[in-house]
């Protein structure tokens, strides 16, 4: 029902105490979405949130006086609105950082203006013109809560906390403003959408649900998923044997740590190549304790210059200095696989990332990294360790610093074929010599020189890790070990082989399950439970991969979570991860996944896969609920105008009198053009009475004569006849139904 047009002043004191309550709701609600930003209501933008709010109002109010151009005058204010936040964002360098900024909580990243004010114009354009309508126009609690409710969907959605008061503030103002509509209704003897307004509500309610389900972001994992995965498996999510000493930071160490955290996002990386990205790298283990070693973490040694010739260490490059020399290892190559990595290129890519609030010591290092570059340390530069480890030389990284990473892509090696090939089917001595002959045969500087010798370098790198290691495997992995490399030569081929291993024998991930504590070994892991954690799996690939000889080594990282846009990656805390490294003679350093369900992109290996007992207990809750879908629905259709005749009844019911006559009267009129295929609507009162008599010997007195009196205003309905006039409804249908039925079987 609409309300009449406003004919008080804008600032008069009626028209304020009208307007107090939409207008204190409209700012609260879009300064709470704002807040996740600002990380406090009240700010300066919060009152450029009101000021909008208030000229929107008075431009709202012109509009319903001036009903035949409000539709025009609301579409150019739209159109306006979107062209100032569209010159606001164009004056930012990437417009992809808006979003990045409010779906992270900018407070903690950096205040951009031209950000907030989007932010606010937006917010604040949105929220009023619903807060307007919904109390100006119509009066619908349901909308106005569920709108309410879209600050604190943002803020499920970027996993942040949400200040306590807000909840509070926003609750009351809709309480206060049911209380205010309420009493209004009460004093001026007036309905907001009259007896039926519980129906229409909850009917705009379900809409509204519908509406707002689709336009609201929605998180991609559930955020108490991991607590309910505690409840259900001994309380704990903790690996026992992949334990680690770390000292990068607070958040360092074994990977399954993260898993005690609550979901949070700590990274953004913006790439077109996701990658595997390192933290730390562990070369010895402590057999007798059962946990990694970061042997080499002093962040006093390692390269300084390291940068300098990284950019040769391309596969592409590698192959142009073989054919260029006449290596001998092209003999392993046939002619059809030599053309496909001639054809090939190795491209250097590159990554953006930002750190939200997660100061750090370390540079996330993809496995093939050339270069970084520090967004806000322009002079600054960064150490490489023996083992892989990258972080920048002038301190800890704060946590809303961002930076810039080169690198070829990990996976080429054995995506491109280059491992198989042949290429790779050398010994890691053999590989150093060969090196050592391109360095000497070339001329110093030319790239074959300088690919050789940074290939050199890395070769150099391994030889010396491997020197490093003291602990001696058990006899059962040897064993393990020996049975899964038998027959094979090369190091990619065992490299491989255990790889494969995981794969085929029957290994579950599993974040829940917890070994016996005296059988918490990787002996028990590999011939007994087969179930545990990324660390577990790590761990176990290293000890075999060590047992048969290669260089190896225990890498702690992440892995890119969900795409977000425009090749936009989250990296949360469950995506944190543990894998292996494998020095390949011909190749590198190669990342080897046993983690069984893992892979980039999928966070299996990090918290993000369930044991098979979480597979069948979602296929047993999908298929309960699908059940229980279909039950109902077949239950709906069965009993569906039962419900519909319920449903009419209680309509009657809370109607009033007169309102309830009419639709009486109407529901007649169909239920006879149903029934006996006639257009009823046609009959005047009179033909309707003679034509139900005709068929049910029964008047239609307490129906028609009610109803005519209220059509043409003789007098008003008395209480109770809507009820009289819904029951001989009821007894004439079911007479011309049953009258209708013997009729045909007759």
């Amino acid at each position: 029902m609409t309300e009449a047009k406003e004919s008080t002043a804008f600032f008069s004191v009626q028209n304020i105490s009208r307007k107090a309550l939409p207008f204190l709701f409209s700012v609260l609600t879009a300064a709470a979405a704002g807040t996740l930003s600002l990380g406090n209501i009240f700010n300066v933008y919060t009152l450029l949130t009101a000021l909008l709010t208030l000229i929107f109002f008075r431009i709202y109010d012109f509009i319903n006086a001036h009903r035949k151009l409000g539709i025009p005058v609301y579409i150019a204010l739209m159109i306006v609105l979107l062209a100032a936040v569209n010159v606001l964002l164009g004056s930012v360098p990437n417009r992809i950082d808006f979003a990045e900024w409010f779906m992270t909580g900018g407070a903690t990243i950096e205040t951009i203006p031209p950000f907030i004010i989007s932010l606010t114009v937006m917010f604040s354009f949105f929220i009023s013109s619903v807060a307007y309508y919904f109390t100006h126009i119509i009066y619908r609690a349901t909308i106005l809560t569920l709108v309410s409710l879209i600050p604190f969907a943002i803020y499920v959605k970027a996993a942040q906390p949400i200040p306590n008061y807000l909840p509070v503030l926003v609750a009351a103002m809709n309480i206060f403003m049911y209380i205010s509509e309420y009493r209004s209704r009460d004093v001026n003897k007036r309905q907001a959408a009259g007896k039926n307004a519980a129906f229409a509500a909850y009917t705009d309610f379900a809409v509204a649900v519908v509406l707002i389900a689709i336009i609201i972001p929605k998180p991609k994992e559930t955020p108490f998923y991991e607590k309910f995965e505690t409840f259900t498996s001994y309380f704990s999510f903790r690996g026992r044997y992949g334990r680690t000493t770390g000292s990068y930071t607070d958040h360092s160490g074994n990977a399954d740590d993260f898993n005690d955290m609550e979901s949070k996002l700590i990274y953004l990386v913006s790439t077109d190549k996701p990658q595997y990205f390192k933290i730390q790298v562990f070369d010895d283990y402590d057999t007798a304790n059962r946990y990694w070693v970061p042997s080499d973490y002093d962040k006093g040694y390692g390269y300084g210059d390291w940068e300098e010739g990284a950019e040769y260490k391309s596969f592409s490059a590698l192959l142009d200095a073989y054919l260029q020399y006449d290596a001998d290892i092209l003999d392993n190559v046939d002619e059809a696989a030599l053309a496909a990595l001639s054809a090939a290129e190795d491209k250097e890519y590159s990554a953006i990332i930002k750190a939200v609030d997660f100061p750090a010591e370390y540079v996330l290092a993809p496995e093939r990294i050339t270069g970084t570059v520090f967004t806000d340390r322009t002079e600054d530069f960064s150490r490489m360790t023996y083992s892989g480890e990258v972080f920048p030389n002038g301190g800890r990284l704060g946590g809303a610093e961002g930076y810039s990473v080169s690198f070829y892509d990990g996976d080429y090696g054995r995506e491109s074929g280059w491992i198989s090939s042949g290429l790779c089917s050398i010994s890691f001595d053999e590989f150093g010599e060969l090196l050592a002959e391109i360095v000497l045969t070339a001329d110093m500087g030319s790239e074959a020189y300088e690919t050789a010798k940074e290939f050199g370098l890395e070769w150099g790198d391994a030889g010396n890790a491997e020197g490093r290691k003291t602990f001696v495997v058990s006899d059962e992995i040897q064993r393990i070990s020996d049975e899964i490399t038998a027959g094979l030569t090369y190091d990619w081929e065992k490299a491989e082989a255990i790889e494969q291993y995981f794969y085929n024998s029957g290994f579950i991930y599993d974040l829940g399950y917890k070994a016996p504590e005296e059988s918490d070994t990787p002996e028990f892991f590999l011939t007994e439970s087969k179930r545990g954690t990324c660390s577990d799996f790590a761990t176990a690939y290293c000890l075999l991969a060590n047992a048969a000889g290669l260089k190896v080594r225990f890498t702690e990282g992440f892995i890119c979570g969900e795409m977000t846009g425009n090749n936009m990656y989250q990296i949360l805390t469950e995506n944190a991860h543990a894998y292996p490294e494998v020095y390949i003679p011909g190749a590198g350093w190669t990342i080897y996944e046993p983690t069984v369900g893992s892979g980039e992109g999928d966070a299996a290996g990090a918290g993000g896969a369930n044991s098979d007992e979480t597979d069948y207990l979602a296929m047993l809750v999908t298929c309960i609920t699908t059940a229980a879908l279909i039950i109902l629905v077949a239950v709906l259709v069965i009993f569906m105008p039962q419900l519909e005749e319920l449903g009419f009844s209680l309509r009657i019911r809370f109607s009033a009198e007169e309102k309830g006559l009419l639709l009486v009267y109407r529901r007649l009129v169909h239920k006879i053009s149903r029934i006996y295929g006639i257009k009823a609507e046609n009959l005047t009162p009179d033909q309707l009475t003679e034509f139900v008599m005709s068929k049910t010997d029964y008047s239609a007195e307490e129906i028609i004569r009610p109803f005519e009196r209220v059509c043409y205003g003789e007098y008003p309905a008395e209480k109770g006849e809507a009820k009289k006039a819904y029951e001989a409804y009821r007894r004439t249908v079911k007479t011309m139904k049953k009258n209708r039925k013997n009729k045909t079987t007759m």
